[in-house]
């Protein structure tokens, strides 16, 4: 007994180091595009910028949600837990080796064509903005190699479950960029925020240095032939191709809103970061948590393992999404003035925005699941699923832009992306049952569901009924959840739900 609550405690120290680093990360990502619609507008520059952004949080995406948490962390927990330290040193050389010459190449190529690149994700824009566009790209190419080399670092430190740090550094990278932007941005203009950007990432790679350099000094060979280096990379394609997929998705929605009214890029690039603020506090420190434990369940050939922390998982998220559905349902006009109202833009800005994130919300809260279904998919090293799904998740967004594009313009975008997740998280849940937990019980609670979307649906009826009564609507939102969470805790449903894992 006090084994497990030992480890129960320092599961939740863990998700409480993930969830301050990441909350502080968010809140300074916030500022980042504060800032930036406020001293630049919501006007051509400010859209400029949100689209030479997109590169670059691909990039990020790519090493870290990609090769990181699809094949790097996965591998190195296998390693770790068979075989210690001197062969899990030996993998992080070669790691770092390998992806830190993929990140050169990468940076070296977007640096060369970044007109090219420019015209491909904004057809929409002028000469001069394009132009623009490739200045920025130019910047930001020498962030692409110190984040590659700065996710094996992380990833490194969340193998030993140490989260702190590594969760403390996008939060480094955007502080970079706020101070820099508000410091020169008079004299650098729309160039002063990517040189901050690339500077951050340089931090990034720096303050894991400190705690990893000793996995460097022991003494280990590179070794660029190993199996389990072949394996990562092998693992790495379908992962990072996921990513991809999933961000040319991002891609897709800048190039067709650069065709819309000055400033529709700008609207809807702050309508889905405010949204997945909630996905990255709520869910995100959870999942990074649950990952290297997955991960060590599969290197022990511990499939109830898996099974138990999926499940406790996803009673956890199921819950959470239909309180943030509620919230946003019956909030949205609200939460978008609280956060955006001091960027000074106008409050029709703001109404537009809000529309944005309602129906953005229905989309990042299905992803709520698609999360978890991610990494169990990820500790069982068949990243291969998450590629098929993101593909098929970008031909039904694509369907769905190019069949409603003239009947919704530019609320089309947001409607796409939620179908886009439904596809996904769809296809992933028939996965799981059918191919991994076909012998075990459901894995989604269906009393925790189904309460949920009666609540929710409720909700969509008030919203609909009293839409002039925002005072009204903002009570109504605190009665739900509470009831939502009292019939739950009735049902006796709130109960045990934890991290620990029986088999320990």
């Amino acid at each position: 007994m006090q084994r497990l609550f030992g480890k129960f405690n320092k599961n939740l120290k863990s998700i409480s180091y993930v969830s301050i680093g990441i909350i502080l990360g968010r809140i300074a990502g916030f500022f980042k595009h504060f800032f930036i619609v406020k001293y630049f507008g919501i006007t051509y520059e400010a859209d400029v910028f949100f689209v030479a952004n997109t590169i670059t949080e691909m990039a990020i995406n790519i090493v870290l949600a990609g090769m990181l948490t699809g094949a790097f962390i996965p591998i190195a927990s296998e390693i770790f837990v068979k075989y210690g330290n001197r062969k899990f040193s030996e993998f992080i050389k070669s790691s770092f080796v390998i992806i830190g010459g993929i990140q050169i190449i990468s940076a070296l190529i977007l640096y060369v064509f970044s007109y090219e690149v420019s015209q491909i994700i904004a057809p929409g824009f002028s000469e001069s903005q394009k132009l623009i566009i490739s200045n920025l790209f130019k910047i930001l190419s020498p962030g692409i190699l110190f984040i590659g080399l700065a996710a094996i670092l992380r990833g490194t430190m969340n193998v030993l479950e140490s989260f702190l740090v590594p969760s403390l550094g996008l939060f480094v990278a955007n502080g970079s960029m706020i101070l820099t932007t508000i410091l020169f941005y008079k004299k650098w203009g729309i160039m002063a925020p990517a040189i901050g950007t690339s500077l951050g990432f340089f931090l990034w790679f720096i303050m894991h240095l400190p705690f990893t350099y000793k996995y460097f000094l022991i003494k280990s060979k590179i070794n660029i032939f190993d199996t389990y280096l072949k394996r990562l990379l092998r693992n790495s394609i379908p992962a990072i191709g996921m990513i991809f997929f999933s961000n040319v998705i991002l891609i897709i929605e800048k190039a067709v809103a650069s065709q819309y009214l000055e400033g529709t890029v700008s609207e809807l690039n702050l309508a889905f970061r405010l949204g997945h603020i909630f996905l990255s506090v709520l869910i995100l420190p959870l999942t990074t948590v649950l990952l290297p434990k997955m991960s060590k369940c599969f290197g022990l050939n511990n499939i109830d393992g898996i099974y138990a922390l999926a499940k406790k998982g996803l009673q956890i998220v199921t819950i959470m999404l239909f309180c943030f559905l509620t919230i946003i349902i019956l909030n949205d006009c609200l939460i978008t003035r609280l956060v955006y109202g001091l960027t000074g833009i106008s409050s029709s800005a703001i109404n537009i925005i809000a529309k944005y994130l309602t129906v953005y919300s229905f989309a990042i809260a299905t992803l709520f699941l698609y999360m978890i279904f991610m990494r169990v998919l990820y500790s069982i090293q068949k990243p291969a699923q998450l590629l098929i799904a993101n593909i098929l998740g970008v031909i039904t967004y694509t369907l769905t832009t190019i069949l409603l594009n003239n009947l919704l313009r530019s609320y089309v975008l947001p409607l796409a992306y939620f179908v886009y997740a439904i596809t996904i998280t769809s296809y992933l849940f028939i996965y799981l049952k059918r191919k991994i937990f076909l012998s075990y019980p459901p894995i989604l609670n269906k009393p925790i569901f189904f309460y949920g979307l009666f609540f929710m649906v409720i909700s969509l009826l008030s919203k609909f009924c009293l839409y002039n009564s925002n005072y009204l609507l903002h009570i109504l939102s605190v009665i739900f959840i509470i009831g939502y969470l009292s019939i739950l805790w009735q049902k006796g449903l709130l109960k045990g739900i934890d991290l620990k894992r029986r088999s320990e």
